[in-house]
């Protein structure tokens, strides 16, 4: 082999040694911080990926959008109850200043 085909395979080599140290590197933050993937390697059925996490986390979410019931006529008048107080809180704080920029 000549000296051209050395320093191909030591670029090669070079190249695939950079590859792999991105490819933990970016493995390592799939990961996560605290775990190692040796921990991972060892017990694979421990562990789950953030792909599958986030799955997990929106099925409960959607579950629990449609767990939600509607508020109830009872609950309904409380709420319109409320917002007329607080206009009427507001209207009457209004006269308040009012009357007090002139008195």
């Amino acid at each position: 082999m000549s000296y051209f085909g050395h320093s191909v395979v030591r670029a090669m080599i070079i190249e695939s040694n950079s590859l792999i140290v991105l490819t933990f590197q970016l493995l390592q933050k799939e990961v996560g911080e605290g775990t190692t993937v040796q921990s991972i390697l060892a017990n694979p059925n421990s562990w789950r990926g953030r792909s599958e996490q986030i799955a997990v986390l929106q099925n409960k979410l959607s579950n629990l959008k449609a767990d939600e019931t509607p508020p109830s006529r009872m609950e309904q008048k409380r709420q319109r109850d409320i917002k007329n107080l607080e206009k009427n809180r507001k209207k009457q704080l209004q006269v308040l200043e009012y009357f007090s920029e002139y008195y």
